[in-house]
C-alpha cells in the first residue's frame, strides 16, 4: 500500500496516522511550543534537558512531532505576545511554565525539588484543552549536576516532562491504535499485544486486526511515498478496561522484533502492505 505524503516519516509521523485514520487532527496548522521559567533562574544546561524532554514528549504523543514550529524560552509575556502568536498559522499552543525548582545544598550534593504545569491552548478557538501538573524531587551529587546538561538530574527532570507531555496529549488526541505492550512472550516470539481502545469502535469492531510498521519512504517528483510492512496477524480481540487485547497469529517473531527496536506498531482492520 503506498501513501504519498509531501514530508519525511521522520519529520511527519502523524501523517501516517492521519491516513491511517483517514482524519486531520490539527488540520489547520502544526505546533508552537513555550518553555516559560517564571523569571526563575534556571540554569541554561538545564533548559536545555528540558526543551528536549518537551520537543520529545510532543514528538512521542504522534500529534504532534518535528513540524513544530519553534522552541522559544523566555521569562516575558504580554498580550500582544499571543496577539502575534495567534496570526501565525498556528493551531495549537503548548506551553510548560516551570513553577520552582528548589535546590538544598548539603555536604556531599543536596535535593532538589522540581514542578511545572504543562497547558495546551487552541488558538483558532481560544481555549485551553489541557492542562496538567509535573512535579518530581531527587538529590544531586555536586553543582556541575545544576550546571551542565545531561546531568541526571536534568536528564530526570527531562525525562518527567517529556512523559507528562507524552500523556497530556496522548489522553487528549487519540489518533490510532498502537501497540503499545506486550503480553505473553515465550522466547523470541509474543503470543498476544495490547492496543488502546480509542479507535477500535470507529474500525467497527473487528474481530481480525494488522499490525504494520512504516518499512521504507521513497522520493517520488519530490513526494515522499511510504511503503507499509505486515508484521502481524491479531485475532479474538478482548476489551480489558482502556485496552484491547489480541491473540497474535501470525507473525509472532516479527511483531516482537519491531517492538523491541523502538519501532511505531499500527493497528488497522485491513492489511497495508506485504509482509509476512
Amino acid at each position: 500500500m503506498l501513501c504519498i505524503c509531501n514530508h519525511s516519516y521522520s519529520q511527519e509521523k502523524e501523517l501516517v496516522l492521519n491516513f491511517l485514520e483517514n482524519k486531520l487532527y490539527a488540520e489547520k496548522s502544526d505546533v508552537e511550543f513555550i518553555i516559560d521559567n517564571q523569571k526563575i533562574e534556571i540554569p541554561e544546561g538545564l533548559l536545555t534537558d528540558i526543551e528536549t524532554g518537551m520537543q520529545y514528549g510532543l514528538d512521542n504523543s504522534h500529534v504532534f512531532n518535528k513540524s513544530s514550529k519553534s522552541k522559544m524560552m523566555s521569562n516575558t509575556y504580554d498580550a500582544s505576545f499571543f496577539e502575534r502568536m495567534q496570526k501565525k498559522p498556528s493551531h495549537y499552543l503548548v506551553i510548560l511554565k516551570i513553577l520552582y525548582l528548589d535546590l538544598i545544598e548539603k555536604e556531599n550534593g543536596g535535593d532538589y525539588k522540581f514542578s511545572a504545569d504543562i497547558k495546551c491552548l487552541d488558538l483558532i478557538n481560544g481555549t485551553n484543552i489541557i492542562q496538567r501538573n509535573v512535579s518530581t524531587t531527587g538529590t544531586y551529587s555536586n553543582k556541575a549536576d545544576i550546571t551542565y546538561s545531561s546531568s541526571k538530574l536534568s536528564q530526570d527532570i527531562a525525562k518527567r516532562v517529556r512523559e507528562a507531555t507524552t500523556k497530556s496529549i496522548k489522553n487528549k488526541f487519540p489518533i490510532a491504535n498502537f501497540v503499545i505492550s506486550l503480553g505473553e512472550v515465550k522466547g523470541d516470539k509474543v503470543k498476544s499485544v495490547a492496543t488502546n481502545s480509542l479507535r477500535y469502535a470507529k474500525q467497527g469492531k473487528p474481530k481480525y486486526a494488522y499490525a504494520h510498521i512504516v518499512d521504507k519512504e521513497i522520493e517520488v517528483d519530490g513526494k515522499t511515498i511510504y511503503l507499509f510492512e505486515l508484521v502481524g496477524n491479531l485475532s479474538q480481540p478482548k476489551k480489558i478496561k482502556s485496552e484491547i487485547h489480541y491473540r497474535v497469529s501470525d507473525g509472532k517473531k516479527q511483531l516482537l522484533a519491531a517492538f523491541n527496536e523502538g519501532k511505531d506498531i499500527y493497528i488497522t482492520k485491513a492489511p497495508l502492505g506485504p509482509g509476512l
